[in-house]
Order: C-alpha cells, then structure tokens, then sequence
C-alpha cells in the first residue's frame, strides 16, 4: 500500500532529503510543495495520510497549515519538522492534532520512526471513524447488513480467498459475498 503523504518546505534542499527518506522506504508516495501558499488547493483536491510540514515558512506556517487541516476536518496525520524548536510552539502543533514535532538536524531513523506512528495513528483513527459512522446506522437491520458487508470486504481484503473459501470462513451465503464484491453483476441480474 502506498501512502500520500505532502511535504511542505520552503528551502528545495530539504524537500529534496525528505522525498528521498520517504521514497526509500517504498510504502510512501510523496508531493512535495515548497510555497506553502499552495497547500489550501492541493489539500482541496486530495486526500492525504500523512502531511509533513516545516513551522516556519513564508505564507502559511506549519501552525496554519495544521489548522487548516483541523478547520477542514480532513484526519490526515501531520508531522512538524524545525529548526527553532520551542516548547511553546511544540505545545501548539500538538493542540493543533500533530502527531509529532521534529528538531533539526534529525535522522533517518527519528523520520522514520515518526511517520510510522504518525501513519498509525493515521490507521486507528480511520477505523475507529468507521465503527462510529456503523452504529450511527438505524434501525439495527439497516446496521448489520451494513457490518456484513464490511465484514466480508474486510475478509476478502486481509485473505485474498475466493468466494467459496470466503463463504467457508465467514459463515456467510456465497450469493450474498458475491453480491458485495461484485455489486454490477447484481445490478444485471435485475
């Protein structure tokens, strides 16, 4: 699975260290965006895991970028990177839902090891997501068929099996696991 992530970064060099620590790990796709004035419209138009920002840029800081995040309600997981480490400033980039605050110089492995949380993080944050918009599903029957099909696309995803071998481990009628993996050859039956 490749994640986007956007690294924002007014100094070229440091975009170009951080697309290569990122793209050598090989699960990370990367957008880099060295105006942070652009952030608003890429943000716009799409989805991002992960967005590593640096805090002090002109146009927009790492504190605004986090707060347009936050404004927007988008969930994606935001990393701080900065040369003027402050308590102060760390505080407000964790208030603002930063997953981790990063002083240069820094490492490889202290990258790494960030955006492995921050894409944890990232991961939990999604499914628990998901669990809150099921039970918010009325009336109960509208609620497990919705969990079923979860459930078998969930199974289906994790196991790579087959429709018979899905039916065997869910307990769930072939027709109906059909149905759910293949919703337009249902449509062409009726």
């Amino acid at each position: 699975m490749s994640y986007r992530t956007m690294v924002v970064d007014d100094e070229v060099p440091m975009l170009q260290l951080m697309e290569r620590i990122l793209l050598d790990r090989g699960d990370v796709a990367v957008t880099t965006v060295a105006n942070s004035l652009e952030v608003p419209e890429l943000l716009s138009v799409r989805p991002y895991d992960l967005v590593i920002t640096d805090l002090r840029m002109p146009g927009l800081s790492g504190i605004d970028i986090l707060q347009l995040i936050q404004e927007r309600k988008r969930g994606e997981a935001a990393i701080v990177i900065t040369a003027f480490g402050e308590l102060k400033t760390a505080l407000a980039a964790y208030q603002l839902g930063a997953s981790d605050y990063i002083t240069k110089p820094f490492t490889r492995e202290r990258i790494n090891t960030a955006v492995d949380h921050s894409l944890e993080l990232r991961r939990i944050g999604l499914t628990a997501k998901r669990y809150e918009e099921l039970m918010a599903v009325e009336p109960f029957s509208a609620a497990a068929a919705k969990f079923k099909s979860s459930y078998v696309v969930r199974l289906a995803a994790q196991s790579g099996a087959n429709v018979p071998e899905l039916a065997a481990r869910s307990g769930i009628e072939p027709e109906i696991i059909q149905s759910v993996l293949n919703p337009s050859s249902n449509k062409s039956k009726g």
